[in-house]
């Protein structure tokens, strides 16, 4: 099971980001609901905050 502890941004930006896998698997899914979820990642590491991303 996961580690699902309360700040997840934190975890979240110490990953890695990839931006040519992201645009690989933005390119590839068409459907709205996976872009938006894609778009969201990529501005989380650009430093926004979820509610700037919407």
């Amino acid at each position: 099971m996961t580690d699902l502890s309360p700040n997840r941004t934190k975890q979240f930006q110490s990953l890695d980001f990839d931006i040519e896998l992201w645009q690989k698997l933005y390119y590839k899914h068409q459907q709205t609901y996976i872009r938006k979820r894609l778009v969201a990642i990529k501005h989380l590491h650009e430093g926004q905050s979820r509610l700037q991303g919407t």
